[in-house]
């Protein structure tokens, strides 16, 4: 099965390359409109109806979208390695027990309690939510499958994760499943291969890097003070969740939605420059995009992450198929706007 997954999945990735291609009302909107334009040229030495006018790249005539506009501008990514990392293969993916409540599939919870169960790991870094101030991210260790599970749902606030990494080393853990977004991920990536004062600590642990998507993060007092405002009760909010541009709240059996936009005063300050949607460092990557509701995105980026989700799947902990060739476009697609906004901070903050 685990065969013909990937040779499904070269299949996506070829029909992938023949899609990306953009056209000029695209390069427009992304690069010239934005003020990021290089004014290198590139666009009109290949496209005969591409001048430049004052510095700026103009059309003349109908667009053929062909693409190649787009691709040659030295400010565009349109790769699928350039937008979300290098990686192995993707699925869809839902947790199989029903008892698991996760924020889309359940299949974070599900792996990390399958690793466990499996002796693959002995400690788990995941965020709680803290016992005495509702939806406040509380970072920690666990050992335990039922403390596993209690860690279960998204907090759209940043965590202090790494210190609870550093003390479950120090405490004796040498196989840790470490949960994070891709800023988190990358700290771990950055403490893994960093030069030799950490060599006695890092050379004691193996660290499987479960990254999550991220489009936006928010102070915890912030959201608090946001959720607060708009009449909802704190402690009543059984989930949050963030899809096409709105925080759905869910609360008293009843959901209500806000603009995301609401939210920029309370965003996270260095959210406005990141650029990773995927957590590209991670060992897997889960996300909610690109998958049916009441479904997990998986990205697998090396062997063991491949190997522990197909073996997962094999033992009957989660669901899995290869993810559908339009639903990846749409990782990529969203992929992509985040990674243009390295390049239009301005706009974003707007």
């Amino acid at each position: 099965m685990a065969q013909e997954m990937k040779l499904g999945f070269r299949h996506i990735e070829k029909k992938l390359k023949e899609r990306m291609a953009f056209n000029f009302s695209q390069l427009k909107e992304d690069i010239i409109d934005t003020g990021v334009c290089t004014q290198c040229g590139a666009c009109a030495a290949f496209c005969e109806k591409i001048v430049i006018t004052d510095g700026v790249p103009v059309l003349e005539g109908s667009c053929e979208r062909c693409g190649v506009c787009y691709a040659q501008c030295p400010r565009t990514i349109i790769t699928e390695e350039g937008l979300v990392g290098n990686y192995i293969a993707a699925y869809t993916c839902k947790s199989k027990y029903s008892t698991i409540k996760g924020q889309d599939g359940g299949v974070v919870t599900s792996l990390l309690c399958y690793c466990m169960k499996e002796n693959l790991i002995d400690a788990a870094v995941v965020t709680q939510k803290d016992e005495k101030e509702h939806w406040k991210p509380h970072p920690t260790f666990v050992t335990k499958i039922p403390e596993i599970r209690k860690s279960s749902g998204s907090i759209y606030c940043h965590s202090l994760t790494m210190p609870a990494l550093v003390e479950a080393v120090e405490e004796g853990h040498h196989s840790i499943g470490f949960v994070g977004t891709p800023c988190n991920i990358d700290a771990v990536y950055k403490m893994q291969k960093s030069p030799s004062r950490l060599f006695n600590l890092m050379i004691k642990v193996n660290i499987l890097r479960f990254g999550l998507f991220c489009m936006d993060s928010f102070t915890y007092e912030g959201l608090r003070h946001f959720i607060e405002t708009k009449g909802v009760d704190l402690e009543k909010i059984a989930k949050m969740e963030i899809k096409a541009g709105y925080l759905h709240v869910y609360y008293d059996n009843s959901m209500t939605k806000f603009r995301v936009r609401e939210l920029d005063d309370y965003r996270s300050s260095s959210c406005y420059f990141c650029t990773d949607l995927t957590a590209e460092s991670s060992d897997l990557s889960f996300g909610g995009v690109g998958s049916p509701p009441g479904y997990t995105t998986v990205i697998t980026r090396s062997n063991i992450g491949d190997e522990i989700v197909r073996e997962a799947s094999d033992d009957g902990w989660i669901t899995m198929e290869e993810i559908g060739f339009d639903d990846f476009t749409k990782v990529l697609n969203l992929a992509r706007i985040k990674k243009i906004h390295m390049y239009t901070v301005a706009r974003r903050r707007d």
